[in-house]
């Protein structure tokens, strides 16, 4: 189980973000591509920024995720929200 009151404001918000973007398009599962693009969408965020020294455009990392969010099975008419694909918990872990 990952320790969520264990992470940061911002790390919380950019979870939220994610639940809420895969809860849009009828994700039932929050993959790694969704985390990303959060917070690459997230104005002013550490990761724009971060973006922005390497020399990567934020709109064009949105832009080249569109097509791996849109292959991520749509679910409808399934209760229970949404949970974490079952790799991708390592992302989120932190360390004990």
């Amino acid at each position: 189980m990952i320790p969520f009151e264990r992470f940061t404001q911002k790390a919380q918000e950019a979870v939220r973000q994610t639940q809420l973007l895969a809860a849009e398009a009828n994700h039932q599962t929050l993959q790694p591509a969704h985390l990303l693009a959060a917070l690459a969408a997230e104005e002013n965020g550490i990761v724009q920024a971060v973006l922005a020294k390497l020399g990567i455009s934020a709109t064009a990392t949105a832009a080249r995720l569109r097509p791996v969010l849109d292959a991520i099975p749509a679910v409808s008419g399934v209760a229970g929200g949404t949970h974490l694909d079952p790799g991708s918990d390592t992302h989120l872990t932190l360390p004990t």
